[in-house]
């Protein structure tokens, strides 16, 4: 994901599109990253 051009890191995209990919196929070890998440706001049950 990191290099190329843009139409390269989106051919790349597309191929890996409902399919698994490994977290070290597409981070380095030690980089730091960002996370965001949605719940569907159930409260704490």
């Amino acid at each position: 994901v990191n290099g190329g051009t843009i139409s390269e890191k989106v051919d790349w995209a597309r191929e890996k599109l409902e399919q698994q990919v490994a977290v070290n196929g597409v981070f380095g070890q030690d980089e730091m990253i960002d996370v965001i998440g949605v719940t569907k706001g159930k409260g704490y049950k």
